[in-house]
């Protein structure tokens, strides 16, 4: 609970909290510190009793509060400061205080944040304002507007050489003739023209250093990334430019000099360069440009029109009856022209649209490159007609009919908002269609990739079992397989090109690609099938290959593939290898049927075995010619009986001479 306490200095009395009790306190009266001491409060009234005596004159003396109440309240309005505590301001006091300031630095910090925001938007408004009453109004009077287009600008040259760190360049017009409006448009056009050079130039070194730390960013992503990962994140860092937006000071008119003050500049002499008008020096960031205008000084948007088109492709248009405000009018012009021009012909621009006398107005167009015809396309129009041609001199004069009522800015945005709505669902319309085609290509797409691995599983297969492909004939089957020569399917191919008709026109190509492949594969491994497709297309050249591989011992093992191929092929050389056969151990017997079945061919082949020194193959000779021999053979057989000395080798002779002799029966031995 609360305790009473007296300063000594001014013997006021005090209400304190118990926790003071002891320590030093100031009283805010008389600034004594003192020791906080409890005291009774009733003593206050016995040692002071005059403070609580009413001297008004009272009947009673006493004031009409009661004295316990009269010391409660000088309590309460009493208040003293704690030295030895960190704050002695109550706390409630504190707290709103707290609140107060938290509100005022909120509403404070909105305050900025809203003036910042909106500063931008409305500086891009008044500039788009200022520029379209610069575009539309024209005011004929030379010396009124020369007097308020004088003016210099509001902004400060100081503020602007703070801006850019005195990067600026003063521009002096001098020997300026005519309207202050029509030469400061020029003129600030050709200012304006000059320091966005430079502005571009550096946006599009940030934009090439910006993208030269992309691809690198991303190169070392992909060299970073592990194999598995089918995308990489990357960052990179984005080059800002370092020139600011220009700016410009109109620093006013005074007699026939126009002066500007520009910034950024980086290198004033580049910059008079970049105005483009002779008679220019340079004395430091100082530039003076004595002009010259020939007649009336140009409207800056139709010398852009000629220096982009050429004035061989600008046309000048002259139209008079364009009744109206000339805002309107103006509007009117710059939104049809266009509009009636680019639905018969590419993108058509309009440039400097100027009133020059009561309800006639001049503008130039480009690109136009046939005078005529665009007059013509002008003339096509409801609010036109075309009253003069002239090709010579690129002028077309229009006699205006315009509505009664011209449509504003307003209309015309909402009318373009209507096309850009139209526009807008063809767009949706195109992509649509385009989808549906993207969908139906691939639709196609995937039934030709269908067809094409079905045709690829059946080309597979056929080429597994050596076969022609589906709808491939046999010329083109049998090239593509030679200039394969698939180790795993030239087999199934050569026992199917044996199995196939010979085709005369190509038998040659086909044996001489045989023979190729005989020597190419240097091996057994395709021996029967090469012989047994040598045999089916057969000639000079695969005899002649065939009879070189009964002599070449790589092709011992395939001896009776080799015997067949002579049975074959018939002739006396034929039998002339079958009769060598004779000597094999295990396939004699396979030799003497091919020569028994060859007949009376293999007569002179098997004639010399009968001298030969092993007595099993001298055995085989007689069989064969027990059952193929002609009278011609019947010497040797006779003189070989004679020298013959096994018993048994003699019956032999002797039946083969009754044989031949039965067969032969009208022939008679001398």
């Amino acid at each position: 609970m609360p305790i009473s306490t007296q300063c000594p200095g001014c013997q006021g009395l005090f209400n304190l909290p118990d926790h003071l009790a002891g320590q030093n306190v100031r009283c805010q009266q008389c600034q004594t510190v003192f020791a906080a001491t409890e005291i009774d409060p009733l003593s206050d009234l016995l040692l002071n009793p005059d403070e609580f005596i009413d001297h008004s004159g009272s009947s009673s003396g006493l004031q009409s509060e009661t004295k316990n109440e009269q010391i409660g309240k000088k309590y309460d309005t009493t208040y003293v400061k704690n030295v030895s505590s960190r704050g002695g301001t109550d706390d409630r006091t504190m707290v709103v205080g707290m609140i107060v300031g938290l509100v005022i630095l909120f509403l404070a910090a909105l305050a900025i944040g809203l003036w910042f925001l909106l500063a931008p938007a409305a500086k891009v408004v008044a500039d788009a304002a200022m520029d379209a009453v610069a575009e539309t109004v024209e005011d004929d009077s030379d010396e009124d507007q020369n007097a308020t287009d004088g003016k210099p600008d509001a902004k400060s040259l100081d503020e602007l050489n703070n801006q850019f760190n005195n990067n600026t360049v003063t521009v002096n017009f001098t020997n300026v003739q005519g309207d202050t409006f029509r030469a400061k448009r020029y003129l600030r056009y050709k200012i304006h023209d000059a320091a966005y050079f430079d502005y571009r130039l550096a946006a599009a070194e940030a934009d090439a250093q910006t993208a030269a730390n992309k691809q690198q960013a991303e190169q070392e992503a992909i060299n970073r990334a592990a194999p598995y990962q089918h995308f990489v994140r990357y960052e990179y860092r984005r080059v800002q430019s370092p020139l600011p937006y220009p700016s410009i000071i109109d620093q006013g008119r005074i007699g026939t000099t126009i002066s500007y003050v520009c910034g950024p500049c980086k290198n004033p002499t580049v910059f008079s360069q970049n105005i483009g008008m002779p008679n220019s020096t340079v004395n430091g960031r100082v530039i003076t440009v004595k002009c010259n205008f020939q007649g009336e000084i140009p409207h800056p948007e139709v010398e852009k029109l000629v220096n982009e088109h050429g004035s061989q492709s600008v046309a000048k248009v002259v139209v008079s009856n364009a009744k109206g405000p000339e805002d309107l009018v103006i509007l009117y012009l710059r939104e049809k022209t266009p509009r009636q021009v680019n639905e018969f012909s590419p993108r058509l621009t309009v440039a400097g649209i100027e009133k020059i006398s009561d309800n006639t107005y001049q503008y130039y167009a480009g690109r136009v490159d046939d005078v005529n015809e665009f007059a013509n396309m002008l003339g096509s129009s409801d609010w036109a007609q075309v009253k003069k041609a002239d090709a010579a001199q690129r002028t077309v004069h229009l006699t205006a009919n315009l509505p009664d009522e011209l449509p504003s800015a307003e209309d015309f945005r909402a009318l373009r908002d209507l096309r850009r709505e139209i526009e807008r669902k063809e767009r949706d319309i195109r992509r649509e269609q385009d989808r549906l085609a993207r969908d139906q290509a691939r639709e196609k797409d995937r039934l030709a990739r269908d067809q094409a691995r079905e045709a690829s599983r059946l080309n597979d297969e056929a080429d597994k079992k050596g076969k022609a492909r589906p709808g491939e004939s046999d010329a083109d089957w049998i090239e593509r397989s030679f200039a394969d020569k698939s180790p795993f399917y030239f087999d199934e191919f050569l026992v199917n090109l044996a199995k196939t008709n010979v085709d005369p026109e190509i038998l040659d190509s086909v044996s001489s690609n045989l023979v190729s492949a005989l020597e190419e594969t240097n091996s057994t491994s395709h021996a029967e099938e090469l012989i047994n497709a040598m045999l089916a297309w057969k000639t000079e050249e695969t005899e002649a290959a065939i009879f070189e591989m009964v002599d070449d011992r790589r092709y011992s093992s395939q001896v009776v593939a080799l015997m067949n191929a002579m049975k074959t092929i018939g002739t006396a050389e034929a039998a002339e290898k079958l009769a060598t056969g004779l000597t094999h151990q295990t396939e004699s017997n396979r030799a003497k049927k091919h020569l028994i079945t060859l007949g009376e061919i293999a007569e002179p082949a098997v004639t010399p075995m009968m001298r030969h020194p092993i007595i099993e193959v001298r055995y085989q000779a007689y069989e064969v010619l027990y059952n193929v021999g002609t009278r011609a053979s019947l010497p040797r057989l006779k003189e070989n009986r004679k020298m013959e000395k096994m018993v048994e080798m003699k019956k032999n002779i002797k039946s083969v001479i009754d044989a031949i002799e039965e067969r032969y029966p009208e022939e008679e031995e001398e």
